[in-house]
């Protein structure tokens, strides 16, 4: 059985939080439809508990004061899941492209408690 993992996308057009919604990167998480990671990216990036989205989230509000506001939804996992250590630690579709093409680049530690999917199921 499958295990409810979290989501934090942005309220007003349910892209994920860190993405601009024009990104090649974009993923809209509309409810009860199965969305799919972007080919040749690590995959789509998801919480194992709800603390840890809103921990993450708050933070997030914070670093960026003028962020719009965010919400976590609920996932259900598709496909084999991974734990990441490193990711781009420029979050600009630019950065991104530069990250999963290996060109020069700056990585992070990935944030707790998260996991990459092929796919996830919005159930909210």
């Amino acid at each position: 059985m499958r295990k409810v993992k979290f989501k934090v996308v942005k309220q007003k057009n349910r892209v994920s939080a860190i993405v601009n919604g024009k990104s090649k990167y974009a993923i809209k998480y509309i409810p009860n439809q199965n969305v799919y990671a972007p080919e040749n990216t690590m995959g789509i990036f998801v919480f194992t508990t709800r603390y840890a989205a809103e921990d993450w989230m708050y933070d997030w509000i914070r670093i960026l004061r003028s962020y719009p506001h965010l919400i976590v939804i609920r996932v259900l996992p598709i496909g084999k899941g991974q734990t990441v250590r490193l990711v781009s630690s420029n979050i600009s579709s630019e950065g991104l492209d530069r990250y999963y093409n290996q060109l020069n680049h700056f990585s992070t530690f990935a944030p707790e408690y998260t996991m990459v999917y092929p796919g996830v199921h919005v159930i909210d």
